[in-house]
């Protein structure tokens, strides 16, 4: 659980926390999962972290045979859908030359996203790291300028066709280390893809999307429906908040009046109560958990972010673009449901997946 709140030189006080429904975890004497250590060690990799690597690769070596075998299983797994990508990849004409033109943004939001996900190098607290803030700036500036929703088929088919040939990459990297390995396992993506890997068959790889996109326009038809309940400036809220994160790829929210109900009572209860913050002095209220449960709404995963200030919507949103903590819960990807309320000079965002 996080929470930050800070006072903005704008005069827009603000507040951020992210709760998880705790799961299950595995008893201290149970193995560790070589497929688990091998999902740690690609998110390493991605990021080019060679210290997590060399650790994640320690771990796994340390399982021994079991631990080899298991991952070659995953090696398996990771063959057949680069195989499978390889079989639809080809010159495509107007659709490789869109994915060429889009590509820019395909790396500028895999950049956004690392970094804002990156707590040690983009952490609650003002970044040290000039740099870093100057790289998510620069990444939002890209976004902003982009027609994202006319670019996004191919950005994700060829950040499909990139994540396929990582994992073969990373897997073929963890089991070389083991003893007796005499050459790298798995295919080999360049002799696989060939000349042609720069270009795709878009419309190939599409199909996989086709849920994505069915579920969006569901989305926009759902809160065109309900965002008449919505006042002037929570609308202009939702709107930004929504199209900020199609810009970085993630799929639509459905706004959830159960989580805009919880949302407007905090605000409302705030202002009455004179304070400021998540923890609310009301019994049964005290956390944003608390509160979306109470307008019986079941959940695995709660995030919230706070405002205070009269500013108008675009102002309140860069404050949070601004600050780590909010800007991680603005691009947080397991979401489905969002609830937008504005009461005086109070301002929530709930968001959540149900169970």
């Amino acid at each position: 659980m996080k929470r930050e709140a800070e006072r903005l030189p704008r005069g827009i006080l603000l507040a951020a926390l992210l709760a998880v429904l705790p799961f299950p975890r595995a008893a201290a004497d149970d193995p560790p999962d070589a497929a688990e250590i091998a999902r740690r060690y690609l998110s390493a990799r991605r990021s080019a972290d060679l210290a997590a690597m060399q650790a994640e690769a320690e771990t796994v070596l340390a399982l021994g045979a079991e631990g080899r075998a298991a991952l070659e299983r995953e090696m398996t797994e990771a063959a057949a859908e680069l195989e499978r990508v390889a079989a639809v990849w080809r010159d495509a004409g107007e659709e490789a030359r869109a994915a060429r033109a889009g590509r820019v943004l395909g790396e500028t939001r895999r950049a956004l996203l690392g970094l804002v996900r990156d707590e040690r190098r983009f952490p609650d607290e003002d970044p040290s790291d000039f740099s870093v803030r100057s790289a998510v700036s620069r990444a939002r500036a890209v976004l902003g300028m982009s027609r994202a929703r006319d670019t996004r088929p191919y950005i994700d088919a060829d950040s499909f066709v990139r994540e396929a040939r990582e994992r073969v990459e990373g897997l073929a990297e963890l089991l070389v280390r083991f003893e007796g390995t005499t050459r790298i396992p798995g295919p080999d993506p360049d002799a696989l893809l060939g000349p042609a890997a720069k270009e795709i068959d878009a419309a190939a790889i599409l199909a996989r999307l086709e849920k994505t996109r069915r579920a969006d326009e569901a989305a926009r038809a759902t809160n065109a429906e309900r965002a008449g309940d919505l006042s002037g400036p929570e609308r202009e809220l939702l709107d930004a908040l929504l199209e900020y994160r199609a810009a970085a790829g993630l799929p639509l929210l459905v706004l959830e009046p159960r989580l805009a109900a919880a949302a407007r009572a905090h605000a409302a209860e705030m202002g009455e109560l004179a304070y400021f913050g998540h923890h609310s002095p009301t019994p049964g209220r005290r956390r944003p958990s608390d509160r979306v449960a109470a307008e019986s709404y079941a959940w695995v995963r709660v995030g919230e972010v706070l405002a205070k200030g009269d500013g108008p919507a675009e102002g309140i949103l860069e404050a949070w673009w601004e600050s780590p903590g909010h800007h991680r819960v603005l691009l947080d990807p397991e979401p489905s449901e969002i609830g937008v309320a504005k009461v005086g000079e109070f301002w929530v965002v709930d968001f959540a997946r149900p169970r």
